[in-house]
Order: C-alpha cells, then sequence, then structure tokens
C-alpha cells in the first residue's frame, strides 16, 4: 500500500469518527455526586432540580443497607422538609441492599432522603442523564431583534446600575446597602451564582428570564434577601423580599420604592460554595410601571415570598 493511499484512509476513519462523536453530542450528557456521611439510624436531604429524566444510584459501604427516597417538591419556593416527612411522603423509594439503590425520576424539583437503615459510613449519590442541547443562543440579547432594550422604551432605561462580586462558602452571607435618595419606578436585584454566568437583559427582566435563572440548577444554592431601613437587618427579624429558590441565581423586584430609605440586599450561602454577581438597577420611568408589582403581598409576576426569616 503506498503512502498516498494510506494517507487517504486515516482521513476517512478520522472523518467517520468525527461524524459519530457530532451524532453523539446531539444530546448533552449530566451527571454529578453528592457524598456523605451517615450513622445507623440517621439520614439526609438533598432537593434536586431535574431538568430531564435522571437515573440517581446511591452506593454505600458493603454490609450497610442504605435507603433511597424521593418525593416530588411542587412549589419550588420552599425548601424541602425533613428525612422522615420524605420518608413517609414519598412518590419513590427504593430499598437498599448490598450497598446499592437506584432510582428514575422525571424533570421537576425533587425532595431525595438518604437513609442508613442499618450500618455506617461514607455514601456516594450519582445522578446521570441524557438531556437535548438547547438551541445557540447568541450572547448579545438583542441580535436579531430591532425593537430590543432602550431602543424601545426610552422612556424606562436604568438610571443607575451597581455590580457587586464576591465569592461566601456554605453557611456565609454577604450584605450590601442601597441608598433611594430621590423617587424612582422600579429597582431589582439580579443574583447570578456559581451556576454559570447569565446574561443579563438590558431593561427590566420579564417574568421568563426570571424563571430561566432560576430553575437553573447545579448543586449549589444561593439565596437573596431584601431588606428596608437599617433596622431591619439584625437576626432574627424577617425578610421584606426574597428569593429562596433552589439554584444559586435569584431576582428580587420592587415597584416604586420609598424614597430617602435604604434596602439591604444579602446573599446567602445556603448549599455550596463559589463566586457570585449580584446586580442592582433603578430606574426613572415616564409611565407607570403597570407591568409589575406596587405592593408585596401580591403573589403575581415577579415577585417572590414575603416576609421570610433569614438563616439563623
Amino acid at each position: 500500500m503506498n503512502s498516498s493511499r494510506l494517507y487517504s484512509g486515516l482521513i476517512t476513519l478520522f472523518l467517520v469518527l468525527l461524524l459519530a462523536v457530532s451524532t453523539a453530542s446531539a444530546a448533552s450528557q449530566v451527571s454529578w455526586t453528592k457524598s456523605g456521611l451517615l450513622y445507623s439510624g440517621q439520614g439526609i436531604v438533598h432537593q434536586l432540580q431535574i431538568d430531564c429524566s435522571t437515573q440517581l444510584v446511591l452506593q454505600a459501604p458493603a454490609g450497610t443497607a442504605f435507603d433511597l427516597y424521593a418525593m416530588k417538591n411542587y412549589n419550588q419556593f420552599n425548601s424541602c422538609q425533613g428525612v422522615s416527612y420524605v420518608r413517609t411522603h414519598h412518590d419513590r423509594a427504593s430499598i437498599g441492599s448490598g450497598g446499592i439503590s437506584s432510582l428514575t425520576l422525571e424533570p421537576g424539583t425533587w425532595c431525595v432522603a438518604i437513609y442508613a437503615r442499618s450500618g455506617s459510613g461514607q455514601y456516594l449519590l450519582e445522578g446521570s442523564s441524557t438531556c437535548p442541547v438547547p438551541p445557540y443562543s447568541h450572547p448579545d440579547p438583542c441580535f436579531g431583534n430591532s425593537c430590543c432594550g432602550d431602543q424601545c422604551n426610552p422612556g424606562c432605561s436604568p438610571f443607575k446600575t451597581d455590580v457587586k462580586t464576591g465569592h461566601l462558602y456554605q453557611g456565609q452571607s454577604q450584605t450590601f446597602g442601597y441608598y433611594i435618595p430621590a423617587q424612582r419606578s422600579y429597582i431589582e436585584w439580579i443574583l447570578a451564582g456559581p451556576c454559570g454566568s447569565e446574561i443579563i437583559p438590558m431593561s427590566m427582566m420579564s417574568a421568563g428570564d426570571v424563571q430561566t435563572m432560576r430553575t437553573r440548577f447545579c448543586g449549589t444554592d444561593f439565596d437573596l434577601y431584601i431588606y428596608k431601613q437599617g433596622d431591619r437587618r439584625n437576626w432574627g427579624w424577617y425578610a421584606d423580599y426574597a428569593d429562596t429558590g433552589s439554584g444559586s441565581g435569584g431576582y428580587v423586584g420592587v415597584a416604586y420604592p420609598q424614597a430617602g430609605a435604604t434596602y439591604y440586599a444579602q446573599v446567602y450561602a445556603k448549599q455550596g460554595s463559589g463566586q457570585y454577581t449580584l446586580t442592582c438597577r433603578s430606574y426613572t420611568c415616564q409611565d407607570d410601571v403597570v407591568m409589575m408589582m406596587k405592593k408585596p403581598d401580591i403573589t403575581t409576576m415577579m415577585y417572590t415570598a414575603t416576609s421570610v426569616v433569614p438563616p439563623s
């Protein structure tokens, strides 16, 4: 065989392999692990955001019996209940034998409990799924849209933007103060955490933008609390607004904030650690902000929980 024919054959083989890899990548392979130590009679609950059909495999030391329970959490803005509650109200269960348990979960927010029925030791919970690759999203949010951002809403552009960045370990928090010197139509806080960088629209975030941010979950859970006035920052006080949904992103918007007041934003690392970015934007709109809520006790649009106890 001459060298030119050999070279041609190698090129053909490379193209076949490249095509096979491209075809396989039509679906995105997602995998993650969680681990810990449990003694006999102990348990732990993990809140998981499942985007597509996912298989959970629990591995425990040989000779132990670690059980796996899963309960659908239909209200994703509340945290999961304890181990006993999930065990008695579960939707799925896998009773461990030989140190291995497994479950398959459909998309949604789940509370997954691991219970050491007998024996003690380290456990490893692994999740794997094959999700469809999302369509390509251009980095410019206004690409292909001639009516975007301030071009179509010149009377309500951001008056002032402030960006804070930092790093938190699990259980830590950071608080920032924002003084409102004059009348503003709207003020919003956008938290982007370790689950990935978010594209922040040039104008007010829509309900769809907020929902996309909230459903991004990579195992790290950061919460956002907003307190009005300085005397509300002490531990034990209720937060005026909060986004405590699962995931490292968060959003709180306040229509017509009080002029002369100070608002405090607290970023809290409830689960996991990593970098975060907190963007605060205030607006002065020519027209009334009718698309936003003017009262904190109405549960529509982009507001989340109100009167929330801060972390202790």
